[in-house]
């Protein structure tokens, strides 16, 4: 729900701003999302020992998430600067906040169940 939210936020912050200058905040916002949640999951991704660390599937959880980090960029982009939103986008929208859900449940689950990840 945390991808679900930064779009939310982004769309009614930049509703604040004029038509013309639109497209400077969502410059910022795709700056400031991707040093926030892209960068650390890429560093995890890349080191050596995160696929050899646990039996949990963990690692195939956090390539859905950085695939849903991506949608959530692009979510945030058209929405900030698309004006009158159409009622379609906001349906793909509704269905990308149950699929966060679905998967921040799934991070939930595993991450409780992955006892014998803790030691090393």
């Amino acid at each position: 729900m945390f991808l679900y939210m930064l779009i939310f936020m982004a769309y009614y912050s930049s509703r604040w701003l004029p038509r013309n200058q639109r497209l400077k905040l969502c410059q910022l916002v795709n700056a400031v999302f991707t040093a926030i949640v892209l960068v650390p999951q890429l560093y995890v991704m890349g080191r050596t020992e995160s696929s050899r660390y646990c039996r949990q599937p963990l690692l195939n959880n956090l390539t859905a998430f950085i695939a849903l980090s991506f949608i959530a960029l692009g979510f945030s982009v058209v929405f900030t600067l698309i004006d009158p939103v159409p009622q379609s986008l906001w349906a793909f929208y509704y269905v990308f906040g149950l699929l966060s859900f679905g998967q921040g449940l799934c991070t939930a689950i595993l991450t409780l169940t992955a006892t014998a990840c803790v030691s090393k």
